[in-house]
């Protein structure tokens, strides 16, 4: 290794130490100096053990333990080990599930749609709850009833939408009937969002906000708010042989530079990166790392009050949009990787969006950006503000990427004479104003490869999550025809006709979704990360470490 190359690593890996707080220059001096080891061959036959701790950092974690009143990374950080929907996706090493959603069975060890509108589903004889108690249909039927009920208002409650019915047949049976045809409502019982709850708990008078008694392959043995959470292996989990590993320790709230130092030093068992600087980086510190690329499942952006002043105007709205400018987003933080999105949806979903070629091509996505700042320019006084407009957009300060775009979209607005003051918040304070409509306008994470859910809460006028205060009754219809479409073909359709709309209505000004990378130590195996923005395993059941490569001192 040359000269400069060491010095330049060890610059690098400098600043991450300082930054992080983590003592760790000893190792990583060493491993900046030392040459990098020829490649050993691979066994004959790797013998993965059993055991071990599973390590890894956070960004944040859950506020309480009531997952049906959060949302977001932090709660799937806090509770994915634990609970467990009544369906699942199938979530395999090397795959990406968004490719096909494959619904798979889970608590129901089956299911059976005996007509248009009614699901029959089948409890496993063998789960049971983390007390020992079984897991019945009278705990499904809890489960659902407490989520959609409006008193609790809880943000993922609009899931459910699609279902009129929920009826308990025998100890072991739940019956569902549906509104229409619901064709997506196995999808939505997949979501990890909505897992099923054991009744006795909340019969016997405890909190689920403070307890939390699941059947997941993992026991929640301490929580805090602060500092993170641990658990331990379920020996009573229903999937034979799972789970793998004995014991879970996450710790929050870390930054960027504390994870990667952590990671370094084999401290931290896997790592979300945002772009290719931060993968090579990783590459540098740690050379034997495993990595996968991805385009990332949500994308930020901006949403607005669409019923009080300035943007109950949609020539305010539309100027906004003109304005962003996507292609220079994704140089500036994507190195120029990335795809643009349509209004609230993963523009990487091929066929069920606007192609990207159209895009490219539409007033507010088309390079280069001078005739559509002149319209916006145009638009604003036309609406009544010639010398540009000023408001107050909030975002979440602890998302990963959330602050760096809100700086440099806020700084491209101004191209407009647009002012967007920006207020950062707690991940709290920032699900409570999203959820009750305390915003101007809110820089937020809606669009996906699979976002009828958050559709529905966000744009349906009886939405969990409309915080904008959206009642447009052409973005309900399409909505309530998506409950009853089952040919993919006329799904396609509608998806496209409901980003069309939103885009000539602009109650969402979409950016882009960046390619990230999730890495993961050598000793990591089974390992399915979560492509949504964080690198929390999806699969907790059947991961595994190789404990012959697990770091003794820790």
């Amino acid at each position: 290794m040359r000269k400069s190359d060491r010095g330049r690593r060890r610059n690098v890996l400098r600043l991450l130490v300082e930054k992080a707080g983590v003592m760790i220059l000893a190792a990583v001096a060493l491993a900046c100096s030392a040459p990098t080891p020829a490649p050993e061959p691979p066994p004959a036959a790797e013998q993965v053990t059993r055991g071990g701790t599973f390590v890894f950092g956070a960004r944040g974690g859950a506020q309480h333990l009531n997952w049906y009143a959060e949302m977001g990374g932090a709660a799937g950080v806090t509770f994915g080990p634990i609970y467990e929907p009544l369906v699942n996706f199938d979530y395999q090493p090397g795959k990406d599930f968004r490719a096909d959603f494959k619904v798979v069975p889970w608590l129901a060890e089956s299911w059976q749609r005996t007509d248009d509108t009614t699901y029959v589903f089948k409890i496993r004889p063998n789960a049971v709850w983390h007390d020992g108690q079984p897991v019945t249909a009278a705990d499904v039927l809890f489960s659902y009833e407490y989520l959609r009920d409006p008193k609790n208002n809880f943000i993922r409650r609009s899931q459910l939408d699609s279902v009129d019915k929920i009826e308990q047949i025998d100890q072991k049976t739940v019956r569902m009937t549906t509104r229409g045809i619901a064709p997506g409502l196995l999808r939505e019982l997949a979501e990890p969002s909505v897992s099923i709850y054991a009744k006795h708990v909340g019969e016997s008078g405890r909190k689920y906000e403070e307890v939390a008694i699941a059947s997941g392959p993992f026991k929640l043995e301490s929580y805090s708010r602060a500092t993170g959470a641990t658990y331990v292996k379920n020996e009573q989990h229903w999937m034979s042989g799972s789970p793998y590993i004995d014991r879970i320790k996450v710790t929050w709230p870390l930054d960027n530079s504390a994870l990667l130092a952590a990671f370094a030093t084999g401290q931290n068992d896997i790592l979300q990166l945002q772009d290719i600087p931060q993968l090579d980086t990783a590459k540098a510190i740690a050379p034997n790392i495993q990595y996968g690329e991805y385009v990332s499942d949500n994308e930020d952006a901006l949403y607005m009050r669409v019923d009080r002043r300035p943007f109950n105007d949609v020539r305010v709205r539309r100027a906004i949009h003109l304005t962003v400018d996507r292609q220079g987003l994704m140089g500036i933080i994507m190195q120029g990787k990335g795809v643009l999105n349509p209004p609230a949806m993963n523009g990487a979903r091929t066929g069920w969006v606007i192609p990207q070629e159209e895009l490219a091509k539409l007033p507010g996505y088309r390079q280069p950006k001078e005739q559509d700042i002149a319209e916006a320019k145009r638009l604003l006084a036309e609406a009544g503000y010639p010398q540009g407009l000023k408001f107050e957009l909030k975002y979440n300060q602890t998302h990963s990427r959330t602050p760096r775009w809100s700086e440099v979209v806020s700084e491209q607005l101004r191209a407009a004479g647009i002012q967007a003051e920006l207020k950062p918040l707690e991940r709290g304070a920032f699900t409570r104003d999203q959820k009750e409509g305390n915003f101007d306008a809110i820089l937020n994470t809606i669009g996906k490869f699979e976002p009828l859910a958050d559709w529905r809460a966000a744009f349906h006028s009886k939405g969990g999550l409309n915080g904008g205060q959206i009642k447009d009754p052409d973005l309900d219809r399409l909505l309530d025809q998506l409950d009853t479409t089952v040919d993919d073909e006329t799904g396609k359709r509608i998806f496209i006709d409901f980003q069309r709309l939103l885009l000539d209505r602009v109650y969402a000004v979409s950016t882009a979704s960046p390619i990230a990378f999730a890495a993961w130590q050598p000793w990591v195996k089974d390992y399915v990360f979560n492509a949504a923005g964080q690198s929390y395993p999806r699969n907790w059941a059947i991961l595994k470490l190789d404990l012959n490569k697990v770091p003794k001192d820790r």
